[in-house]
């Protein structure tokens, strides 16, 4: 008993190893007493058992180890005599079972195995698909699962290209710009998903078309803010550098512009250029301030030279478009009112616009200049060269006046009767008291010399409205023209008649002659005076007669010309104008010619 005690205690201290060595030693003690053959044929697991047994099993529980063992066998024995009782059958068919395949095992040939392989590879192979093709359809389930699970924010997600298109038709382009901005941000959360790719790509080609709308309405007249509504939403869709954003901004208000004057009718061109001419002053003004109050930014001299840079070149643009539009316009305009008109509403432009640094008076006054100067020329030219044809064929009167019979017209422009007609005022009639410009009544002896008077006077009154002084030289030289002209035909017709015709009396002709020298030469050279205030002679009138002068003799001292006003009489005057600009300002009368009652012919 001792003796196992401390085999069981040096059991117990022990290793597995010594257990086992324990146990086997105590079957070789069992052997050794003839109650085991063979201890070496047990299997290990009894041994491990008998070395537990003896290491921690006491002497009574190792008495009775023995009948347990006989009962669990007894046990076991009939567990497995109902277990095969009852599952009788099934080990019957599991055994046929085992024998036929055992059977056909042994009867199958080598080809009927090599197809056998085949079919378990072709078998494994759809096995394989099978489990692919049900990942495949999990994924699938899980993705309508998720769908399904987010159908409202799908469905808003779906709706975007629809709800982008319908902004821009109603011109709500900030919530279309928000829709395109929301759709590209989904995408760059999810780039794989291909309907963002889709619903991306459709934003896209939207925001095209929202960009031409936008630039379709800068190009309509709108207030800057706007404008600037506009400009800020290309901005945000980052499709223009600054500088292209500029350019953009200039062509579209040069679009603007266009189509406002594009139905404007060019048959009157008069009416044509006062519109264009206030259609640009709008136009450049709302156009300039626009574009500083978007794109100038104070502090920035670099950013501010280049941005200033581009609308200077713009104004060029635009301005040379003006000058050209009205070069060639005016000069179908032959009334200088309407030509000096048209000056001061370009000027008053010009001035305007100067507020807003856009000063192009200088560059327009030539223009006017020009036509001024180009029609008065023509009428006085056309007057002269009519006075030199008619004047050949005029035969002049001799006669008497018996009592006053010309009249001076206050107001207006009369046309000079014909040959046939006869003109007269009764003695008794009351005349009127000529005014300090009117002309004098001798040169309405002479048909010729009033019809030029009156045709000059008209040119002078018409040039009353547009008299620059900058073009006095060149007006002055057209009016010595015209008397060159008219100057050299009387020449001819006196001398003519002085070689057909000697007399020691002066005749009708000579009597014409005294009246263009002495009379209406002077005259029309102060009108001319007149019309510009100037103090000294403008038109030097001793060398433009003195070829006729040395041809004519001297009967009668030539006849009082008629002062002009005088520069406090003219100051009074421009100051009555203004405080009553219903009233047309006085304008040179013209003369009325009678027909003499003949008295002898020459």
């Amino acid at each position: 008993m001792a003796h196992a005690n401390s085999g069981e205690a040096t059991a117990s201290t022990g290793d597995p190893d010594e257990k086992e060595v324990s146990g086997m030693h105590v079957l070789n003690v069992l052997a050794s007493r003839g109650r085991l053959t063979k201890p070496e044929l047990v299997a290990p697991e009894y041994a491990r058992y008998i070395s537990h047994a003896v290491s921690t099993f006491s002497l009574d529980r190792m008495g009775s180890e023995l009948e347990l063992m006989h009962e669990n066998l007894q046990r076991n024995k009939a567990a497995s005599q109902a277990l095969a009782r009852d599952n009788y059958r099934s080990f019957v068919r599991t055994s046929e079972c085992i024998a036929g395949m055992q059977t056909r095992l042994d009867h199958m040939t080598s080809h009927q195995l090599v197809h056998m392989s085949e079919t378990i590879t072709n078998l494994s192979t759809h096995f394989h698909k099978f489990l692919e093709d049900g990942k495949q359809f999990l994924a699938k389930s899980r993705n309508s699962s998720t769908i399904l699970n987010n159908l409202q924010s799908v469905i808003e997600i779906l709706e975007i290209p629809q709800l982008m298109d319908a902004c821009i038709r109603n011109q709500a382009y900030e919530e279309a710009l928000v829709l395109s901005q929301h759709a590209r941000k989904q995408l760059n959360q999810n780039p794989s998903i291909k309907l963002l790719q889709l619903i991306a790509s459709e934003t896209s080609q939207l925001e095209v078309v929202l960009q031409q709308y936008i630039e379709q309405s800068l190009c309509t007249p709108l207030q800057l803010p706007s404008v600037a509504k506009s400009v800020l939403l290309l901005k945000k869709m980052d499709v223009y550098s600054p500088q292209e954003l500029r350019f953009t901004f200039l062509a579209c208000k040069k679009a603007c512009f266009m189509s406002s004057v594009a139905p404007l009718q060019e048959t009157n061109p008069y009416n044509y250029l006062t519109t264009v001419v206030d259609k640009f002053r709008e136009h450049m003004f709302d156009c300039v301030t626009q574009y500083r109050a978007l794109f100038l930014v104070q502090g920035a001299s670099n950013t501010d030279m280049e941005v200033s840079s581009l609308l200077y070149s713009y104004v060029t643009q635009q301005v040379s478009w003006l000058h050209d539009t009205i070069s060639l316009n005016i000069s179908r305009i032959s009334e200088l009112s309407l030509v000096g008109t048209l000056a001061d509403q370009t000027m008053y432009a010009a001035a305007s616009l100067a507020h807003s640094g856009l000063d192009f008076r200088g560059v327009f006054l030539p223009i006017f200049s020009q036509r001024i100067i180009s029609v008065f020329g023509s009428s006085v030219s056309e007057a002269a060269q009519q006075f030199a044809q008619d004047l050949p064929n005029y035969k002049p009167i001799s006669f008497t006046p018996k009592s006053p019979t010309t009249t001076i017209q206050p107001q207006g422009l009369l046309n000079t009767p014909s040959s046939d007609s006869n003109i007269t005022l009764s003695s008794n009639a009351p005349l009127p008291s000529p005014s300090p410009s009117s002309p004098p009544s001798s040169l309405a002896d002479y048909l010729p010399v009033s019809t030029l008077t009156n045709k000059v006077l008209a040119a002078l009154n018409e040039l009353r409205s547009c008299a620059a002084t900058a073009i006095i030289p060149q007006l002055s030289q057209v009016l010595t023209q015209a008397f060159q002209i008219v100057v050299s035909a009387v020449v001819s017709c006196v001398t003519t008649h002085q070689t057909t015709v000697p007399s020691s009396s002066p005749s009708g002709i000579v009597s014409l002659a005294l009246v263009v020298c002495d009379t209406m030469i002077p005259y029309l050279s102060k009108s001319f005076d007149t019309v510009y205030h100037a103090e000294a002679p403008l038109i030097n009138t001793t060398n433009l007669t003195s070829p006729l002068s040395s041809l004519l003799p001297r009967i009668t001292p030539p006849e009082t010309l008629p002062e002009p006003p005088s520069s406090t009489s003219i100051k009074a005057q421009d100051q009555q104008t203004k405080q009553q600009p219903t009233e047309s300002p006085s304008e040179l009368p013209p003369v009325t010619t009678t027909q003499p009652t003949p008295a002898s012919s020459e």
